[in-house]
């Protein structure tokens, strides 16, 4: 009979079954025997046979037991099974076995590589080992990792491995992901940010009508401003000097071949993409192939017409005085920028004439200077003034 509660029967005396719905065991006797089964009662369903045993767990429970399992497995073995006999000595060579590679640095870090075909180890294991190892010997405080998807079809198990294991993402350059992870848990993280700066470049070429050359957008936010013009210029790409990276944009732009003078005016702001900081200078820039006469230059044409509009050269005085310029930052930068840009001319027609000390006079602007840095490779210097190297 039943007892009300829906959990419980009665049996004779030689079998007495009871089911425990709070914690969930089953217990049958037996004789003078005790039998103590886990189960659970799901949805208040019970056997024909035996209305006090539970339903066995479905496939899919089942595989989520077994995953909730290994995971707790995985959390043993970081907080037990890293004991104190766990040392780098012994945990790095196996890595290296993998496919790693350690490189230490100045800093007190180190970057892990990988070679093409790294072996699948438990990388969940391996990392907990190795840092844990890295963290009781102090023998280092920044970790980087480097992975490269391309040739290492690896990468995309060991990145997983080592987010759960604390890692971060630093940046992604071309095919190479880096990741960084700081161990030292007393100390201040060091380890800087990604790259976080995008330089822009624009040339104020004037030529000895003075007149500056300037373009018009076919696309873009500038596109529909009637009567807008604005200098050549872009920004400069990876591993190439400001120097050249302006060259190139006037030329790509305007078809007009001229050269770096000096830095005229500069521009800081904290709101480019992606929370970046963009750098814009403005640089007064010299022909190379055309003289510096009174007489009309050769009227520019773009070598990308699906870019540029049109680019002409026009007075100086009606660009600067331009409604689009009248007041405001950019138009201080050309405003700034134009008497630089008038003096590098007159100083280029005055070396073409042979005048080099009148030329030395009017230069001004930031000028370049290339010099051996630290590393005994050539770097650019900008200076102001005529001090003497």
């Amino acid at each position: 009979m039943n007892s009300g509660r829906g959990n419980t029967r009665e049996g004779s005396e030689d079998s007495k079954k009871k089911f425990d719905r709070h914690s969930l065991f089953v217990e049958r006797r037996v004789g003078s025997s005790v039998v103590v089964r886990r189960g659970k009662f799901y949805q208040g369903q019970r056997s024909d046979e035996d209305p006090t045993r539970p339903r066995p767990p479905s496939k899919l429970k089942i595989k989520i037991m077994l995953h909730l399992f290994s995971r707790r497995l995985a959390r043993n073995y970081t907080s037990s099974s890293l004991s104190a006999t766990t040392t780098s000595a012994s945990v790095e060579p196996l890595l290296a076995k993998a496919g790693c590679t350690f490189t230490g640095d100045r800093f007190g870090g180190v970057t892990i590589t990988f070679e093409s075909q790294s072996q699948n180890i438990h990388w969940n294991k391996a990392f907990a080992s190795i840092l844990h190892a890295w963290a009781k010997e102090k023998k280092y405080r920044g970790v980087w990792l480097q992975l490269n998807p391309a040739t290492n079809p690896m990468a995309g198990t060991v990145m997983q491995a080592s987010v759960e294991s604390g890692f971060t993402l630093h940046t992604v350059h071309g095919d190479c992901i880096v990741l960084k992870k700081w161990l030292p848990k007393e100390a201040e993280n060091v380890l800087p940010d990604a790259p976080h700066h995008q330089f822009g470049v624009a040339g104020m070429v004037v030529n000895g009508r003075n007149e500056v050359l300037v373009i018009q957008e076919r696309r873009g936010v500038t596109s529909t401003m009637k009567g807008f013009w604005k200098l050549p210029g872009g920004l400069v790409d990876p591993g190439e000097n400001l120097t050249a990276a302006v060259a190139r944009e006037v030329m790509e732009e305007t078809g007009v071949n001229a050269q770096f003078h000096s830095i005229a005016s500069f521009r800081e702001t904290h709101s480019g993409p992606y929370g970046s900081t963009d750098l814009y200078a403005v640089c007064a820039m010299t022909l190379v192939d055309d003289a510096y006469t009174t007489l009309p230059s050769p009227k520019p044409v773009s070598p990308h017409p699906d870019e540029i509009k049109a680019c002409e050269w026009i007075p100086m005085s009606e660009f600067l005085t331009s409604p689009y310029y009248k007041r405001g930052l950019y138009g201080a930068l050309l405003k700034t920028a134009a008497p630089t840009a008038i003096a590098a001319a007159k100083a280029a027609a005055a070396e073409g004439n042979g005048k080099p000390q009148a030329a030395q006079a009017a230069a001004c602007g930031m000028r370049e200077i290339k010099m051996k840095g630290r590393g005994g490779t050539a770097e650019s210097m900008f200076y102001a003034g005529q001090a003497k190297l």
